[in-house]
């Protein structure tokens, strides 16, 4: 479903385009100040990312929010991701970008993204398509009992697609994550079809094509990553 971006030999992110929507995860290899050059019919919008569940309209002042969203054509609202995903929803003519690690899902930032849609739209249908991309996998992701615990209680009122939480083989105070499976289950529990969830999400720490916090602390750059609306 998603075809590598070359330029000059190296993939400079994945892309999927069809239907008049298309949807970008980039690797370390896309700088910031090249975006233009390679997708230059569109305007691209960011934010100050804070982990949490504010949604805003798509700004040139680089709001802060960890989602943001646009119904105009050429408009690619953008994420900035080093471990944490990348999640993107279309449906109809809005386009939204969220930025969600284990604390955004936590503060329900997904959902929120959906219900605030619902409430400045009563047509608004529950987004139709919902798009994972690269984040850092449960065989990767070691996080404390507290932070699982929170996780596992986030889990309990939401859809059951599998476990989340996995006993770490070397630690028994430690526990691994699998992200992906509850931002899945925060996107179905809010009404978007399991069929209509679509995930490419290699895991940023293993993989050295792409930015990890995790792995490389502060000299970590990010990965970014847009939706949009393509221009007639």
């Amino acid at each position: 479903m998603f075809s590598p971006v070359v330029c000059e030999e190296k993939t400079i992110g994945y892309k999927h385009e069809a239907d008049g929507l298309v949807v970008f995860f980039g690797t370390r290899h896309l700088q910031k100040e090249a975006m233009g050059q390679h997708f230059h019919k569109l305007n691209f919008y960011f934010l100050k990312q804070v982990h949490g569940n504010a949604i805003v309209p798509v700004s040139q002042g680089s709001p802060t929010a960890d989602a943001h969203y646009s119904f105009e054509r050429g408009a690619a609202p953008c994420i900035q991701t080093a471990d944490c995903i990348p999640v993107m929803l279309s449906s109809g003519d809005y386009v939204v970008a969220i930025h969600a690690g284990w604390r955004g899902i936590a503060n329900g930032v997904i959902p929120r993204s959906i219900d605030f849609l619902r409430s400045i739209n009563s047509s608004l249908q529950s987004p139709t398509k919902a798009f994972i991309g690269p984040h850092i996998g449960a065989n990767s992701f070691e996080v404390g009992l507290d932070v699982a615990t929170q996780i596992q209680e986030i889990y309990k009122p939401l859809k059951n697609l599998g476990a989340v939480v996995f006993d770490h083989p070397k630690h028994s105070d430690k526990r691994f994550i699998d992200l992906t499976i509850i931002a899945q289950s925060q996107l179905v529990t809010h009404g978007v079809s399991k069929a209509n969830i679509f995930c490419f999400a290699p895991d940023t720490f293993s993989s050295a094509e792409f930015h990890s916090f995790r792995r490389d602390h502060g000299e970590a750059g990010r990965q970014i990553s847009f939706i949009a609306r393509i221009l007639d």
